[in-house]
């Protein structure tokens, strides 16, 4: 026998009522980007959390470093979310820090499209198969790992952890200062 716990797509701002009369019991919101549904934004996710509640239904606001899939979706320029160097990533990471939710959704894996991905990437672009406008984004002036370093960082600041693996400090100094940096932010602002 095995607990499933299931959760569904929110992607306006009653779903919470819908996914518990479908028979879930949580919900999240997966995309990154403003303008892409009502529920992807950050500005509902508070009233969200309150719903979802009221249906006895877990919440998990879906994070990401940004957004941007003009190489598969050209005329979706207003859900743009320009990385920033991590900043943005930070931003959404600080709004959920205030809310009342069950855990954090990170939107990445598979997503490369998208401009969503934490995992380790370095610069490539394909040619003579998509044009070269199609690039995934790199994390440059910053290591491979950057993405996945901050993502540690802002895990030990929502679960008060203090330790970090071995090979955390195995890059250049420059990436981190920046990502000591931004994960300070968090911490004044909190």
């Amino acid at each position: 026998m095995y607990n499933v716990h299931m959760i569904g797509l929110l992607l306006e701002t009653n779903d919470c009522r819908i996914l518990y009369e479908s028979g879930f019991n949580g919900g999240y919101t997966y995309f990154v980007g403003h303008g892409i549904s009502k529920a992807s934004s950050p500005d509902t996710w508070n009233d969200l959390s309150n719903e979802c509640t009221k249906y006895n239904l877990t919440f998990y606001p879906s994070i990401g470093p940004g957004y941007h899939d003009l190489s598969v979706r050209p005329w979706n320029t207003a859900a743009i979310q320009l990385r920033e160097f991590g900043s943005r990533y930070i931003q959404l990471f600080h709004k959920v820090m205030n809310i009342q939710l069950t855990g954090i959704s990170i939107v990445s894996f598979n997503e490369w499209h998208e401009g969503t991905q934490i995992e380790s990437s370095i610069p490539f672009e394909w040619r003579n198969y998509l044009k070269e406008s199609k690039m995934y984004m790199n994390y440059l002036p910053y290591s491979p790992e950057f993405y996945l370093r901050l993502t540690r960082l802002m895990i030990n600041q929502f679960e008060n952890f203090t330790s970090l693996p071995r090979k955390f400090n195995e890059t250049d100094d420059n990436e981190l200062q920046w990502l000591y940096t931004l994960i300070n932010k968090i911490k004044k602002i909190a």
